[in-house]
């Protein structure tokens, strides 16, 4: 179960990431 949910954390932390990356390029692009 931990590493379950350490996975999951995981993945929402990369998925956090690639969403601040995206803005910072949407910015750039405007």
């Amino acid at each position: 179960m931990i590493g379950t949910i350490e996975a999951i954390r995981n993945m929402i932390g990369t998925i956090e990431v690639v969403n601040i990356l995206l803005l910072i390029l949407a910015m750039w692009l405007v």
